[in-house]
């Protein structure tokens, strides 16, 4: 209740600034002009009531947001998750389409990466036209990799189709089936000349399916950023001990874990995980540190989903 009423008191000691309040009045002032009286007086006094109502609603409401912004902590994280442009390049979507056909559905948001005009001082002007194409490079295996994921996809699920009604399956069987295919991404770091991206791609009927893509990028030398780049050249031997020390911890606080080289009791196992290595898949997180990813079943079950490990540098 104490909280409730802090809120109302500061909702109530809202003022609208004067600008703001003369734009309201302006615009009222025309819109009344506006209202046709000829048919229905008593009609057009509640169209102008409720309009102005809702304007002056909709003007404190853009003001309690700013405010809400600076006095609530849960407020503020929420709103922290909208994407800021704060380097040399963003991130946009090109292109988002759904594909609903029968029982099956392909849901598709295409990513590109833009140089911020707007902010790239970081940026050399010499350098400008090799970034750039080093940008368009990268769009364009983008989107290239999507339209290769979904158009083997729609193949799949025919080829499954196929198989199902040859095998007995009925036209109204096959109807019944929930079918999906999803490709999304999800931008993880981006900073001055560093973006991390990863792409994603699932099909809700064949787990196995499921790929990610992972795009390091340093904008400012044009090249992909490496494990080495960021943890120094021990950085295999710096990885595997916090991969195998998260994974015996894993173990040991939830009996229900296993990793493909670990034991039980939290022993390594030779037989499974030993190292990574330059190619192995990460992404850098908002602490800037790599987080290794390993896919489903590649270090434990299935039943663990795919498995993740922050590096500390």
């Amino acid at each position: 209740m104490k909280q409730i009423k802090e809120s109302k008191d500061i909702y109530d000691s809202i003022k609208i600034p004067g600008e703001l309040k003369q734009v309201v009045d302006n615009t009222l002032k025309e819109q009344a002009g506006n209202l046709n009286f000829t048919r229905n007086r008593s009609k057009g006094n509640i169209v102008f009531h409720l309009m102005k109502y809702t304007m002056a609603a909709a003007a404190v409401s853009l003001i309690f947001f700013s405010v809400a912004l600076n006095t609530s902590e849960v407020f503020a994280k929420e709103v922290d998750k909208i994407p800021v442009i704060n380097g040399l390049a963003k991130v946009l979507t090109v292109r988002s389409y759904e594909d609903v056909t029968d029982n099956q559905k392909i849901s598709v948001k295409v990513p590109n990466i833009e140089i911020n005009q707007a902010d790239n001082n970081g940026l050399d002007k010499a350098n400008q036209g090799e970034t750039e194409q080093f940008v368009a490079d990268v769009n364009k295996e983008i989107d290239k990799i999507i339209d290769a994921y979904v158009a083997d996809a729609q193949k799949s699920i025919d080829e499954y189709k196929q198989a199902f009604i040859q095998t007995g399956g009925t036209e109204e069987e096959w109807k019944q089936k929930d079918i999906g295919v999803k490709v999304d991404y999800d931008v993880k770091y981006q900073a001055d000349n560093r973006l991390s991206l990863v792409l994603t791609a699932d099909e809700n009927w064949c787990s196995a399916y499921g790929k990610k893509y992972y795009y390091n990028l340093d904008l400012k030398d044009n090249t992909q950023i490496s494990l080495k780049d960021i943890l120094g050249e021990d950085y295999i031997n710096i990885a595997n001990e916090s991969i195998i020390s998260q994974m015996k911890n894993r173990v040991q606080d939830n009996k229900d874990y296993v990793y493909w080289g670990i034991a039980g009791d939290g022993a390594l196992d030779i037989d499974g995980f030993t190292s990574i290595d330059e190619n192995t898949n990460f992404y850098i997180n908002e602490k800037g540190n790599p987080v290794i990813c390993f896919d489903k079943y590649e270090v434990a079950p299935g039943f663990m989903g795919a498995q993740e490990f922050e590096i500390i540098k």
